[in-house]
């Protein structure tokens, strides 16, 4: 029960500092300093999911299993980068992954 009301007050907090920001900071323009850092919160936010995901919380750890992913996201971003076409970036990140997969499975 006690693991129940630790989840919930974390949770009414983290909303209760989300909806102050919103309303006491809302209808106010920020200045251009802040504005210039928020610029890059999302992909910063998007990067650091994508690597969490690739890697794992295990750090990076020479293995069968983390190697496909690597070459996977690699490949990925090579495609985003080159075409900004994001049906092509997954095509090439999934086929990466996949052939990676597929050569290991192969030469093991």
């Amino acid at each position: 029960m006690t693991d129940l009301a630790i989840i919930a007050a974390a949770g009414l907090a983290t909303w209760v500092l989300r909806a102050s920001f919103i309303t006491l900071v809302g209808d106010r323009q920020l200045p251009e300093a802040s504005e210039s850092v928020l610029r890059y919160a999302r992909p910063a936010v998007l990067a650091a999911l994508a690597a969490s995901a690739t890697v794992g919380s295990g750090g990076l750890v020479a293995s069968a299993t983390l190697l496909p992913r690597v070459i996977g996201a690699a490949g990925a971003g090579i495609a985003a980068w080159r075409t900004g076409n994001m049906l092509l970036t997954l095509g090439v990140g999934f086929a990466a992954l996949a052939a990676t997969r597929l050569a290991i499975n192969v030469a093991g």
